[in-house]
């Protein structure tokens, strides 16, 4: 059976000669791996660059037998997450698959199914695959059965989206300014982070340079579908030069929220002339 064994070496067997010691007859030599010209190697691995937190991905695997003999043991492939691109640190287990009977020099290709959970934490992670897991299969090389795969990132279904914004359409430099906004939720989940509102004047209609910081607002615990409605107060500061701005608005500042969709943060609103 191939695994570990130790070599040992006895002299005088049978005692044919009768010596003054009979108790150093026997030594023990170095440990011996007896393998099967086996070698399982995962050459591909791959699933979705996204995913939201509860489905389903599909995971595609390929395993290839670089040996020169048929696999004998009933081998699992498993497949992991891990916060690291180049450490598998196995943050968290997807699921199996088993390859039994492998021909030499042939590879078989494997499409797996497995759940993100729930209360998987929204951030990147990394694909890893691992063939022949607790070493069922004595292999000729052991050091080539772990492979990393793409990126993925694990969101919650929500997106945020600035949906209207606006404001006077003159002001004092000076003076107070009252904005208007409306974010809505267009996700199938209520928003978990303290989610940052900014509001900005521009120089630029097509553009938002973030010529001044007017004020921000927050949001948290926006239910699904919903939207909410909410007015800032902001200065026109005095040394501001007066001329023709644009009022714009940023929804999950720094992205506090891992989103769905993270186009649509951005929304312009009207023009405002400061005299």
């Amino acid at each position: 059976a191939p695994r570990l064994y130790y070599l040992w070496m006895t002299v005088d067997v049978g005692n044919a000669e009768v010596e003054s010691n009979e108790t150093n007859n026997i030594l023990a030599g170095n440990a011996i791996t007896i393998i099967r010209d086996v070698d399982l190697v995962p050459t591909v691995v791959s699933t979705v660059a996204s995913a939201n937190r509860g489905n389903s991905i599909s995971i595609a695997s390929t395993v290839a037998n670089n040996g020169t003999t048929v696999t004998a043991a009933y081998s699992e492939a498993q497949y992991h997450l891990s916060t690291s691109a180049t450490s598998n640190t196995k943050t968290l287990l997807l699921g199996s698959s088993y390859i039994s009977g492998l021909a030499a020099g042939t590879s078989r290709v494997v499409t797996t199914t497995a759940t993100i959970p729930a209360n998987l934490a929204p951030r990147l992670y990394y694909l890893w695959m691992t063939v022949d897991v607790g070493n069922a299969e004595v292999e000729s090389n052991e050091t080539n059965n772990i492979l990393a795969g793409n990126a993925i990132t694990i969101i919650r279904d929500v997106d945020l989206v600035a949906t209207a914004v606006s404001t006077a359409a003159t002001a004092n430099i000076g003076t107070n300014l009252s904005i208007a906004s409306t974010v809505t939720n267009s996700g199938t989940m209520a928003t978990a982070a303290n989610s940052s509102v900014q509001y900005h004047l521009s120089t630029s209609a097509t553009s938002n340079t973030k010529t001044l910081l007017l004020g921000s607002s927050y949001i948290s615990g926006l239910a699904a579908g919903t939207s909410r409605v909410a007015t800032t107060t902001a200065t026109i500061p005095a040394n501001l030069a007066p001329r023709l701005y644009y009022l714009w608005m940023t929804v999950d500042v720094g992205n506090a929220e891992v989103e769905s969709n993270e186009t649509n943060n951005v929304l312009v609103g009207n023009a405002i002339a400061v005299q």
